[in-house]
């Protein structure tokens, strides 16, 4: 039996439940699952050696490392090895179910990593689950399984299962600086941990390559963000290799043969924040079987899901890495998904006066970061999407966030697009949404200058005059904010409205009236 790993955060409230429940005899059936990587075997190894545990089993704790177990037959002699059986017969199974009836000492096997056999390359898997019938059978032996995937094998067991998340922030920060002691000044660790998602695997292999390289987390995030998992995958072993971790989960034959499932795969690898259910006919519109595509990325423990209401289906951050920086996601799955961003944006834009607003931005909300991922690293001129549809999308989504958390950087990337277009008519748009989310931040003088600098369009006839006008009821706010002159905004807002009387929506005119109501008070009170 291995012992459990010097590097150990973050599991101590399941090591204490996971042991109470081995030495309850009505639930000594216990699974832990999640994806490769989670930790699941140190959780299990940590539980064999709690003080609770090792009271009742003492030194009959048996480990069965499953990884090997491609078939049912191989399964049955790792069993043979790892129990020590000494009897000798021609049934492997019945061997093996006699000498653990010979006592009724409490014994208790670990069967690691038991996704292997459980879906095996050779021979009919009824087979393996026979076997774990007829252990499960044996009441003073107990069954601590640790598996890939969302569900416990073998029907026939009442299992208490758990499938496990990822460490929080300060248990993934306690084994980064355990690993690298000298980064615990480092205050960029804790962005390089959440790009990571806090897998302790990746976080283990992350600190590891730090300190071999004397790199700092600045470093380590840069080359992430290039590369991915493939920084972290150089060792020959599947112990220290992140790639060959993933790929034992994504190059299973039952995934690769489901076209779906890699569909499905390839489209959450490119949404970051996952997405719900309901929504992957807008992400996906070529996906036929959802529920089967799910089911088979769930077996393979590559897809997980809120525990929740929401149904929302994502991937791990080093999956999607692995799968961006692999090559495995085909160039029409990016491109329907870039489309269908831009399409998702402009079905649900519209501003906070229009009636829909609350309604819209709640599903604009929800798909939120994605859009930011997509719009953001987005390069039109490597895009099939026109770069006027680039500018359009940003200019609705800037907007949508001005209008419930202004984003600089958002709003700085459309007016880049916008310039790059050379057309007006998106350069005034640009700047007014630039200014006017510069003034929601309270950045006054900044948001005047980039207003003043779109209003100077006003002369030109290629830009739609409510655009302009925009700008400028936008320059009015912030120059009243700022302690312009009352007479000053009076006369400014006066030649607003003689000059663009006749293209004026109801809300514009209906804004200007207001201005210069209030405008007029406050010069008549002073």
């Amino acid at each position: 039996m291995p012992g459990k790993p010097r590097v150990f955060y973050g599991r101590d409230q399941l090591v204490k439940e996971f042991a109470q429940l081995l030495c309850e005899e009505p639930t000594s059936r216990v699974c832990v699952l999640g994806p490769g990587g989670m930790g699941k075997t140190s959780l299990a190894l940590a539980v064999i050696e709690s003080p609770l545990v090792q009271a009742k089993y003492a030194a009959r704790c048996f480990w069965v490392p499953c990884v090997e177990a491609t078939s049912p037959a191989v399964f049955l002699q790792l069993l043979y090895v790892h129990l020590q059986i000494s009897r000798s017969t021609n049934d492997i199974l019945e061997d093996i179910l006699a000498e653990l009836n010979t006592s009724d000492e409490p014994r208790l096997i670990l069967l690691d990593n038991f996704e292997t056999p459980w879906i095996p390359v050779e021979g009919p898997r009824h087979q393996v689950n026979n076997v774990l019938r007829r252990l499960g059978q044996i009441s003073h032996v107990a069954l601590l399984v640790t598996m890939r995937g969302a569900e416990p094998p073998c029907d026939d067991i009442i299992w208490q299962s758990k499938n496990i998340e990822p460490v929080g922030k300060e248990a993934a920060r306690s084994i980064f600086h355990d690993i690298y002691p000298i980064s615990k000044h480092d205050y960029d660790v804790d962005e390089l941990l959440a790009a990571l998602g806090y897998l302790p695997f990746a976080v283990t292999l992350m600190a590891k390559l730090g300190k071999k390289s004397r790199s700092s987390a600045r470093a380590l995030l840069d080359e992430w963000s290039q590369v991915g998992t493939e920084m972290i995958s150089h060792s020959s072993t599947r112990e220290d290799n992140m790639n060959r971790s993933i790929s034992l989960s994504i190059d299973r034959d039952f995934v690769q043969e489901d076209p779906d499932a890699l569909l499905l795969l390839s489209t959450l690898s490119l949404l970051p924040a996952g997405t719900l259910r309901a929504n992957l006919r807008w992400w996906a519109p070529n996906l036929k079987a959802i529920a089967s595509a799910v089911a088979t990325l769930s077996d393979a423990a590559l897809l997980l899901t809120k525990e929740d209401s929401t149904e929302k289906l994502f991937v791990l951050p080093v999956i999607q890495s692995f799968m961006s920086t692999n090559n495995r996601i085909p160039n029409n799955v990016r491109q329907q998904v870039q489309h269908a961003c831009c399409q998702y944006v402009s079905d649900h834009a519209c501003r906070y006066y229009n009636p829909l607003f609350k309604h819209h931005s709640q599903a604009l909300a929800t798909e939120d970061t994605n859009i930011q991922s997509i719009m953001l690293t987005l390069e039109p001129d490597v895009s099939s999407i026109p770069l006027d549809k680039v500018v359009e999308t940003l200019l609705h989504f800037t907007w949508y966030r001005v209008d419930t958390c202004p984003s600089i950087e958002i709003a700085q990337r459309t007016l880049e697009l916008a310039e790059l277009s050379e057309k007006d008519q998106y350069i005034v748009e640009g700047l007014s949404a630039l200014g006017d989310t510069h003034g929601m931040l309270d950045r006054r003088k900044v948001a005047e200058k980039y207003l003043e600098k779109g209003y100077r369009y006003s002369d030109k006839l290629t830009v739609d005059r409510r655009i302009v006008v925009e700008c400028g009821l936008l320059l009015v706010d912030v120059r009243y904010l700022l302690g312009h002159p009352v007479e000053h905004t009076i006369s400014f807002v006066r030649n607003l409205q003689s000059q663009f009387g006749a293209t004026l929506g109801d809300f514009q005119r209906a804004k200007i009236t207001s201005v210069l109501g209030v405008s007029q008070t406050c010069s008549s009170i002073f």
